[in-house]
């Protein structure tokens, strides 16, 4: 760890800034995926229902 203290205070702000940013992003994704999932299973279990099946 002894490199991060070499770096300018700036440098490592915006690298953790960076890191923050990719994680929310990726949250993001995976929320959204998650949300449109659920979406599908909805819809689907709605049609079986209006088909007769008992889901």
């Amino acid at each position: 760890m002894s490199e991060m203290k070499n770096l300018p205070q700036v440098g490592v702000e915006s690298v953790s800034k960076g890191a923050q940013r990719a994680r929310y992003t990726a949250y993001m994704q995976g929320y959204r995926k998650l949300e449109q999932k659920v979406k599908t299973d909805k819809a689907s279990r709605e049609k079986a229902a209006r088909m007769g099946g008992a889901v």
